[in-house]
């Protein structure tokens, strides 16, 4: 494919560099190189149909259209960091019942340790993606950099940077950003709006834990809260200390507690009745 690579290196170094959609195109040929210098499984991608979707893309941005303006469904994006210029991947959910020209809730998920960017789109027999088309919500899912990153320094950045960029693709309703994960996207859920309390109208981590005395920070924020009383990765004990640390300061929470339930077997169940929580909370 090294053939069909160049050729497409060839268009991008014609094309407009600051055109919408050009990072996605990008990173097709960055993904080529990252498996060709043996740092990731080639048999993990798809190269021909990523390289022939570039064109297409390509096609768009020399006609001078937004690429994704009209597409639906699960796509995969990507950015160049302002932070370093790398390219950082992505995905998002656009529901078929999306409309432009009204504004529309967006979830943000935030995948565990190990995972990245496709694990809440591809994992969790697809549930996510599921109840938010059963909601009208838009879902982002940002790489968070690294897999053990617990969205600290630049995997922060990163959440906060794929938010911007939904936002200027997407009519997102700024009343209605929802941020929510799984493991270390539970502690990164917390950790996150305590950096940044104004950005979210409600929480949900799950299978989480951190910072208990940031919890006045939040104290505003509506927060949907689940854990398995068996969980053997992370401790109930961490979301409890959560939970009522946030009571405490008033904070409007329903906590799940699920009896013999452990790390993973708690997230399908509760996806749905999160996101219905999620539909009732809208900052003012």
């Amino acid at each position: 494919l090294a053939a069909e690579r160049d050729r497409l290196q060839a268009r991008l170094s014609k094309a407009n560099g600051e055109a919408r959609g050009i990072s996605t195109v990008e990173y097709a040929v960055e993904l080529f190189a990252i498996a060709d210098r043996g740092e990731a499984n080639p048999h993990r991608f798809r190269f021909a149909e990523q390289f022939a979707a570039a064109h297409e893309m390509l096609d768009a941005i020399e006609a001078g259209k937004d690429p994704f303006a009209a597409k639906r469904g699960d796509l995969s994006k990507a950015y160049r960091s302002d932070a370093d210029q790398t390219l950082q991947p992505y995905r998002v959910f656009v529901p078929d019942s999306y409309d432009a020209s009204k504004p529309t809730p967006l979830v943000i998920a935030l995948h565990g340790m190990g995972g990245n960017e496709s694990s809440f789109f591809v994992g969790y027999d697809g549930t996510l993606l599921r109840e938010a088309a059963r909601k009208g919500f838009l879902v982002a899912a940002p790489k968070g950099r690294a897999p053990t990153s617990m969205y600290r320094g630049t995997a922060e950045k990163d959440v906060l940077d794929v938010l911007a960029e939904v936002r200027r693709d997407y009519n997102v309703d700024g009343r209605k950003i929802y941020l929510m994960g799984h493991s270390m996207g539970g502690y990164g859920t917390w950790s996150i709006a305590m950096s940044h309390p104004e950005l979210f109208a409600a929480l949900g981590p799950i299978a989480g834990g951190g910072n208990a005395s940031g919890m006045e920070k939040i104290k505003h924020v509506p927060q949907f809260v689940v854990h398995g009383d068996n969980d053997p990765t992370v401790n109930v004990s961490q979301s409890r200390m959560m939970v009522e640390a946030g009571r405490k300061a008033n904070a409007t929470i329903e906590y799940v507690e699920v009896k013999g339930g452990g790390h993973g077997n708690i997230v399908v169940p509760n996806l749905g009745p999160m996101l219905d929580f999620f539909a009732k909370q809208s900052k003012p």
